[in-house]
Parts: structure tokens; sequence; C-alpha cells
């Protein structure tokens, strides 16, 4: 990945059949009702999330019980 902004979504639904679609100079998976989780930057051609101190996947992103199936 370029050094630059990363966005980290979940979706409810797969795109394109789980193929993605273009999405930037990417792809995106996610669809049906999203939620931007974070935005980051791309350093040393990498990003990570969750980094140290921020919220779980599952806690930013709503998932409560029974399990849920998303894409991100």
């Amino acid at each position: 990945m370029p050094n630059s902004s990363a966005s980290y979504f979940q979706g409810t639904l797969q795109t394109n059949g789980g193929a993605g679609t273009v999405f930037g100079d990417g792809l995106c998976c996610a669809g049906g009702s999203l939620l931007r989780l974070v935005g980051t930057s791309n350093i040393g051609g990498a990003s990570v999330y969750p980094a140290a101190g921020q919220p779980s996947v599952s806690v930013r992103g709503a998932i409560t019980s029974p399990p849920q199936t998303r894409t991100y």
C-alpha cells in the first residue's frame, strides 16, 4: 500500500460476490450497511487496526450476541 491515508470499514454484506468493486486504487469488499471503523495512515506500506489503546473491532463495530457475520 502506498504511504497515504487508509480507512477501515465494516459492512453487513459482501460486494460483487466477495470479489470487491474498484475503490480508489484498491478494492472495496464491504457493502450493505457500512460503518467506518477508523481512519489511519499507511506507514512503510502497511497500517494496523486496532492499534494499542484502540477499541477492538467487535467493540467499535457494535457486534453483539448472537454472533453476526460482517465483511471488512
